[in-house]
C-alpha cells in the first residue's frame, strides 16, 4: 500500500484502500477488546511517511481530545502511568478462586437498600420533561433492582460460570476494537461507524501518544463497566467511541479520578493483593467516577437507546453493585474477575507499546 499524506476525509482513501481496511477489520489479526488508538487529524512536522484515515463522528471529538490531553497535568499523568502499565502487562493471568457461597449480613442487606434508594432518588430527580415516572413505575424499578441484587449475591457456581464464559465476553465484545496488524493500528467500533486506520506508527508526536493513551484508559474504564454490568445480567449495547472516549478523557481533569485510577493500577499489579482487594479497588475507582458525575453521564450515553424507565432500571442495576460493595458483593464479583483481567492485561500492554513508538 502506498503511503500518502494523513487525511480525515471519508472519500480520500479511495476504493482500494477502503477494501484493504475492510479486509483488516474482517480478517486476521489479534483483536483487543475495549482499547483503541486515536490518530492525529493532520501530519506532524518531521513525523515520517504515514497513512491516516479517520471516519465517522469520532472525527468531531478529536479537537476536544487534543485540547484535553494538551493540559500539562493530564499529559504528565498519562506519561507517568507507563511504568504501572508495563508491570501490569507483564503479570500472568491469575487463577480463578474456588467457589464459595458468601452469606449476606443484615448490615449488608440494609446497605443495599440504602444504596438503591439513594441512587433511585437521584435518577428520578433528573427525569427529563415529559418522561416522568409514576409512583408505580418507581416502585417497580426499586423492587426489580432488589431482586437483581438478590439473584447476584445468591448466584450458584453455574451462574458464575455463565457470567465468566458468556456475560463478560459478550459485554467486552460490544466495546471499541483495536486490531494490530504488522505496523498498522486499526481502531473501530463494534457496530460502526467510527474508524481510525494508521500505518506505519512511528515518530509520533508526544501529544499524539497522549491521545492514544487516553483512548486506552477509556477502554479500560469501559471494560470495568462492562464487567459490572455482566454481574447484574445487563447486556451492553455497541458503544460508540465518539461519545465515550471524550467523557473519560475529560474525567481525568479531576485529581480524585487520576488518583483513584493510579491506585487501581497499583492494586491490580501489587504482589500479594487478594482478589477481594482487587475487586474493592475496581469498585472504589468506579465510585470516584460516579461521585464526580462522570460515570452517570457515561452510562446514560452507553444506554442512550433506552427509554427513561429502562435507563433508570439499567443504571441503577449497575450502580447498586459497585456502590454497595459489601463483603458478599465483593466475594461474588471476585469469582468472575479473571474474565476482566485478560482485557486489562491486553490494554496495559498496548499502552506501554504506544510509548515505544518513535
Amino acid at each position: 500500500m502506498d503511503s500518502k499524506s494523513p487525511t480525515n476525509r471519508d472519500d480520500s482513501a479511495g476504493v482500494n484502500r477502503r477494501k484493504f481496511v475492510s479486509g483488516l477489520i474482517t480478517g486476521g489479526g489479534a483483536a483487543l477488546v475495549g482499547v483503541g488508538a486515536l490518530l492525529p487529524p493532520a501530519a506532524r512536522a518531521g513525523g515520517g511517511s504515514r497513512c491516516v484515515v479517520v471516519r465517522g463522528p469520532l472525527l468531531n471529538a478529536l479537537p476536544d481530545l487534543y485540547a484535553t490531553v494538551g493540559q500539562p497535568e493530564i499529559g504528565s499523568y498519562l506519561l507517568g502511568l507507563d511504568s504501572a502499565m508495563q508491570e501490569l502487562a507483564a503479570l500472568p493471568i491469575p487463577p480463578r478462586p474456588p467457589f464459595v457461597q458468601p452469606s449476606v449480613s443484615g448490615a449488608e442487606r440494609q446497605l443495599i437498600v440504602d444504596t438503591v434508594d439513594a441512587v433511585l432518588a437521584q435518577l428520578v430527580g433528573e427525569t427529563p420533561p415529559g418522561e416522568e415516572l409514576s409512583a408505580e413505575q418507581i416502585a417497580e424499578i426499586r423492587w426489580s433492582t432488589f431482586l437483581r441484587m438478590r439473584d447476584f449475591v445468591r448466584a450458584s457456581e453455574d451462574d458464575v460460570d455463565s457470567i465468566v464464559d458468556l456475560g463478560v465476553p459478550l459485554n467486552l465484545a460490544s466495546l471499541p476494537l483495536l486490531r494490530t496488524v504488522g505496523d498498522a493500528f486499526v481502531y473501530t467500533d463494534a457496530g460502526g461507524p467510527n474508524l481510525v486506520f494508521d500505518a506505519p506508527y512511528f515518530q509520533q508526536a508526544q501529544d499524539d501518544k497522549f491521545v492514544k493513551k487516553a483512548a486506552i484508559v477509556a477502554g479500560i474504564v469501559l471494560a470495568l463497566v462492562a464487567f459490572v454490568a455482566a454481574l447484574g445480567s445487563i447486556k451492553m449495547p455497541n458503544v460508540g467511541a465518539d461519545k465515550i472516549t471524550p467523557h473519560i478523557a475529560g474525567a481525568l481533569r479531576s485529581p480524585a479520578v487520576r488518583t483513584a485510577f493510579l491506585t487501581l493500577l497499583d492494586t491490580l499489579k501489587r504482589a500479594g493483593a487478594t482478589v477481594a482487594e482487587k475487586v474493592a479497588a475496581i469498585f472504589d475507582f468506579l465510585k470516584t467516577l460516579w461521585n464526580v458525575g462522570a460515570l452517570k453521564e457515561i452510562l446514560k450515553d452507553v444506554f442512550s437507546n433506552l427509554g427513561w424507565f429502562d435507563l433508570v432500571l439499567t443504571v441503577l442495576g449497575i450502580a447498586a453493585i459497585f456502590l454497595t460493595g459489601g463483603a458478599a458483593v465483593i466475594a461474588k464479583a471476585g469469582l468472575a474477575v479473571v474474565a476482566l483481567a485478560v482485557a486489562i492485561k491486553a490494554a496495559a500492554d498496548e499502552y506501554e507499546k504506544v510509548q515505544r513508538e518513535g
